[in-house]
């Protein structure tokens, strides 16, 4: 029987310690610069669009993206994992950037055990089509613009809109574009979405859409 303590391991390779190559002190300039650089990663979180349940329909108008983000939608990758105290808490899945994501094998750790098979299933990942929009039915505070949300479209909604583009309804350019209304309708515990366009223009400025939240970021936080 060993009498080695099991809280002690054995070093079996010399390895030398180089402090130099190393960070051991925290300075209160590099706290501070990671704080903002937390607030700026953060300053999107109540921007995004959300349901009220109460409304079975919104009107939404779509925000012409900035040229250099390159295309006018992000794919958004995320598991939802439940924290300490039952709180539902998204983290980024990024199985799709050639590398081992903890999400996904947390996932699969889960479906191993008893009954897991429920747990697997709401820790997925789970994709959705991220755009800026503006509900247009919002009321607008004097001297400002109307606020701009993220909004996670879900794979129908996504559809919808690219079909109406194929079609060549005129959904982003500023004075042109016209809002789409998006239905929700829940029955017999499925919830369906219907994608229709409106018939009017709800003209932008350009001055309003130069703020707009940076969607490659939030798609693919660093």
């Amino acid at each position: 029987m060993s009498n080695a303590n099991p809280n002690e391991y054995e070093m079996t390779v010399d390895a030398e310690f180089n402090e130099d190559e190393f960070f051991t002190t925290v300075t209160a300039e590099m706290q501070q610069e990671m704080d903002a650089e937390t607030k700026k990663a953060s300053a999107t979180s109540n921007l995004w669009f959300r349901w009220d349940d109460s409304k079975p329909a919104y009107y939404l108008r779509l925000v012409p993206p900035r040229k250099e983000w390159g295309v006018p939608v992000f794919i958004q990758r995320r598991h939802w994992v439940t924290k300490d105290g039952g709180k539902r808490a998204p983290i980024p899945c990024v199985a799709h950037l050639g590398v081992d994501c903890p999400g996904c094998a947390t996932a699969n750790e889960a479906g191993m055990l008893p009954d897991g098979a429920q747990l697997q299933d709401g820790m997925k990942q789970q994709i959705s089509f991220l755009y800026n929009v503006i509900d247009t039915q919002q009321p607008v505070e004097e001297g400002k613009g109307p606020e701009i949300l993220v909004y996670g479209a879900p794979k129908t909604v996504h559809d919808g809109i690219q079909a109406a583009l194929r079609e060549g309804h005129d959904l982003y350019s500023l004075n042109g574009g016209v809002p789409i209304k998006i239905t929700k309708e829940k029955k017999n515990g499925n919830t369906r979405y219907s994608v229709v366009v409106a018939a009017k223009r709800w003209p932008l400025t350009p001055a309003g859409v130069t703020g707009q939240p940076v969607l490659p970021s939030i798609a693919n936080p660093p």
